[in-house]
């Protein structure tokens, strides 16, 4: 390789202080040492000269900043004494190094605040780069303070401008006798919503009744798309969130409160537009047919999924003769899914029990499995699946699909999970063929077993995200050739997508002349899916957040945990009754393997780091 080459990429730098640049030239990443970064910071974007090369790595020093990360830094302040004197520091955990803060930039922040800074310069006889305070957030570690830095950070917002909700306030509420004559009158039909016990945006309403020994199952969606109007003001700030997020008892809607929890909600006991699937089923719960079309509805009741449970359980209650029969469906159409090939994982949710000051008192965990669960979650994919082959049949020439769509799971990824589950005593066939299968046995044979979560969480590492796209390669993970999603339209923008194009088709089958504005593009798939990442990550933060709050009443105390990870220096343990994991230095001359049971003392708690010490403990 010609060392005198120079190349330019984005540096990637850890928080040990070396880093990583990958470049459109070079196949292999780039390593940059701690003293060869030359005041680079992450994300900058940088010029390098490759030095040498070993087996693993190309060896390469930055030569020149091109461009400094536009990115606003969030940390902490602190002072700290140095060269003796007192000196400002923000610490960060984005950033390997501390930003110093003049005294005079400060903006009335205090030590321990959480702030908003940006760097100015990083002068070479300074150890640390010079920032200024744009914004003080509040006091690190308090509930609104980290959920404005979360907000900050993944620049999420969490308002509507004046403007859109004038906008949103003008749409009128009332629907005219002419557009119930446009729809199919379903208002008599026994109608319920099942949701979360904290739930304001119901999108979703299931209709069921029994005739002539067949059964009629109706799927109904908010029709948010006959209220969204294409490119108005409001559907553009909708397209650009794309997906409402969820910070445990706090959300960040994608529509106004006035759309997403009174209009186009399937609020009970109101009468609201929908778009619909509706199914006929024979006595062995197999498909006859099915009907699309625009719809209004009237829920008899807004269930909880305790409640329904609840029902399930005792076979007492409102609607049990249904419920119940519904529950035996949707178990035949699972059974069906797992038979084609569908992966199901051992999911639960956590959950947190918080008092008035917003300090969680208690973590627990739900499963994600269970009959409620099941009757709306099987419903569900059946109307995403259907939706989408009727559409791909039907109407594929005169405009892309917006599919959602799962890859088959990397085989490199694959020995790296055969290789990981044989330390814990398990196995899967070396030939990757029907792998979905032997997954599923897996997991059927680890549920409730203490390395149930690590084994989860090993073969979700090993599949490939599903995203969104124009290009339709299937689902692996559900084992259907076609998916989409058209279910929750108040929270993801996708579905009002599908729920246009859906329209579009059947008004052009009736000789209507309608047609959506723009078409679908990739461009679009590729945004969803990055906002999507965006929202899961900042969610999965605020998850962290509370649960290391909630750590710190544990200090000092012994818990049992499971090896879930191990590295050249760090090993992750799984604290089974807290619900998170913790790192143990690798200073024990102990036999660590993965899946090992341990006794550990939570030693400390950085809530800045989101980190939990552990000390490992004779049992």
């Amino acid at each position: 390789m010609n060392t005198k080459n120079k190349l330019v990429g984005t540096i990637k730098i850890l928080n040990k202080g070396y880093g990583f640049v990958l470049t459109k030239l070079v196949k292999r990443e780039i390593f940059i040492p701690k003293n060869y970064t030359n005041y680079a910071l992450n994300n900058d974007i940088v010029e390098i000269k490759i030095q040498n090369s070993n087996k693993k790595y190309n060896i390469g020093k930055v030569i020149k900043i091109l461009k400094r990360s536009k990115n606003k830094i969030i940390g902490v302040l602190k002072k700290k004494l140095y060269l003796k004197k007192y000196i400002f520091l923000i610490y960060s955990k984005s950033l390997h190094t501390k930003i110093e803060i003049p005294i005079n930039k400060l903006k009335k922040a205090k030590e321990h605040d959480k702030v908003v800074v940006k760097i100015k310069n990083w002068n070479k006889n300074k150890l640390y780069p010079s920032g200024y305070i744009l914004k003080i957030l509040g006091k690190s570690g308090k509930y609104n303070t980290e959920l404005k830095a979360i907000l900050s950070e993944y620049k999420i917002s969490n308002h509507f401008s004046k403007q859109i909700l004038k906008e949103a306030n003008k749409i009128n509420k009332i629907i005219n006798k002419k557009e119930v004559l446009r729809r199919r009158d379903m208002r008599n039909e026994l109608t319920f919503t099942v949701d979360p016990e904290n739930a304001k945006d119901f999108d979703d309403a299931i209709s069921f009744k029994k005739k002539n020994q067949k059964y009629i199952i109706g799927v109904h969606i908010a029709d948010v798309s006959h209220y969204v109007t294409e490119n108005s003001i409001i559907d553009n700030e909708a397209y650009k969130r794309s997906n409402s997020i969820y910070f445990i008892d706090k959300v960040i809607p994608m529509l106004p409160d006035v759309l997403s929890n009174d209009l186009c909600s399937l609020n009970e006991k109101q009468d609201k537009l929908t778009l619909s699937i509706v199914f006929t089923l024979d006595q062995n719960y197999q498909i006859l047919e099915y009907w699309i079309g625009r719809t209004i509805i009237n829920s008899n009741k807004s269930f909880t999924y305790e409640e329904i449970q609840n029902i399930i359980n005792t076979k007492q209650g409102l609607f049990k003769k249904e419920i119940l029969q519904l529950k035996e469906i949707t178990k035949k159409l699972k059974k069906n899914r797992i038979k084609d090939g569908s992966i199901l994982f051992n999911s639960s949710e956590l959950k947190f029990k918080i008092n008035k000051e917003n300090k969680p008192i208690n973590i627990y965990t739900t499963s994600k499995n269970s009959n409620a669960q099941n009757i709306i979650e099987e419903l569900m994919l059946l109307a995403n699946k259907k939706i989408c082959e009727t559409y791909q049949n039907n109407y594929i020439n005169k405009s892309p699909c917006i599919y959602r769509v799962h890859d088959q799971p990397n085989y490199e990824k694959l020995k790296i999970l055969k290789k990981a589950i044989k330390t814990l005593g398990y196995r899967l066939p070396k030939t990757n063929k029907n792998i979905n299968i032997y997954i599923n046995k897996l997991l059927n044979k680890v549920k409730n077993k203490p390395e149930e979560n690590i084994i989860n969480t090993l073969i979700i590492r090993t599949m490939s995200k599903a995203c969104y796209s124009t290009k339709n390669i299937g689902h692996y993970g559900l084992a259907f050739k076609y998916y989409t999603h058209f279910t929750s339209p108040i929270r993801r923008y996708p579905d009002i997508v599908m729920h246009r194009l859906i329209k579009n088709m059947i008004f052009n089958q009736k000789n209507i002349n309608i047609q959506i504005k723009n078409t679908i593009k990739e461009k679009d798939a590729i945004h969803f899916s990055h906002k999507e990442k965006i929202s899961i990550d900042a969610e999965r933060e605020f998850i962290k957040f509370m649960q290391i709050k909630y750590l710190q009443n544990f200090i000092g105390k012994i818990f049992i945990g499971i090896i879930s990870g191990i590295t050249d220096w760090l090993i992750y343990v799984d604290l089974i009754d807290l619900k998170i994991d913790g790192i143990l230095h690798k200073i024990y001359n102990k036999n660590y393997k993965l899946g090992k049971k341990i006794q550990v003392k939570i030693k400390k708690i950085n809530i800045d780091k989101r980190q939990v010490y552990l000390e490992y403990t004779q049992k």
